[in-house]
Parts: C-alpha cells; sequence; structure tokens
C-alpha cells in the first residue's frame, strides 16, 4: 500500500507549484535554475532550497534534472521559462517525491 496514493499526490502536487510560484515571482525564472536548487519533502513540510542540507529529508528532488527544466536549460538565448510551465514543473517534481516516499512503504 503505497503512502502517498492519487489524492495525497494531488494536494502534494499543489503544495509544491505554491512554493515554485512564490519564488519564481520573488526572484524570476532563473531562481529555479540555480544549481543543486531542490524540493525537499520532510515531515515538517516542503520547502525548496539547496539540495545539500536535505539528508533528513523524506524526498529530495533535485530540479534540474526533471524535464521541464531540462527543456528551458538547453534553449541557450531562449525565452525564459514561463509562468505557466510551473504547473508542468510541479507535476514532475511531485511525482518524483511521491515515488521517493512509496519506497518507504513496507510493502
Amino acid at each position: 500500500m503505497p503512502i502517498l496514493g492519487r489524492e495525497e499526490k494531488a494536494e502534494l502536487e499543489a503544495m509544491i507549484h505554491a512554493r515554485l510560484a512564490s519564488l519564481y515571482d520573488a526572484q524570476g525564472a532563473g531562481a529555479l535554475m540555480a544549481p543543486r536548487l531542490a524540493v525537499v519533502l520532510r515531515a515538517t513540510g516542503i520547502t525548496v532550497e539547496d539540495a545539500t542540507g536535505a539528508r533528513d529529508a523524506l524526498a529530495c528532488v533535485e530540479l534540474q534534472g526533471l524535464f521541464t527544466l531540462l527543456c528551458y536549460r538547453a534553449s541557450d538565448g531562449g525565452p525564459p521559462m514561463p509562468r505557466d510551465a510551473l504547473q508542468n514543473l510541479a507535476t514532475e517534481a511531485a511525482s518524483a517525491a511521491a515515488l521517493q516516499v512509496n519506497r518507504i512503504s513496507p510493502g
């Protein structure tokens, strides 16, 4: 039985989207491209922070490894990632985090 089912994953995605949108609005699209920046899930909540401090996390998903961000990173000189791409980024991050959390489940 997975710890995070469909409904929990949808809630996780919404929380991740809110954190990503907050960072995007405060610092712009370039802030999401920072090396080692990750969505970190702990028992106390979700943060977007440097992955090096995430040793105690239930899940840690580095943003640079997600397909949506890779697409914008590879397009040198192209337009920056639009805000509406955050939903795809949040979906990918939630899926990856859920996989990590569900591995904790005993069976």
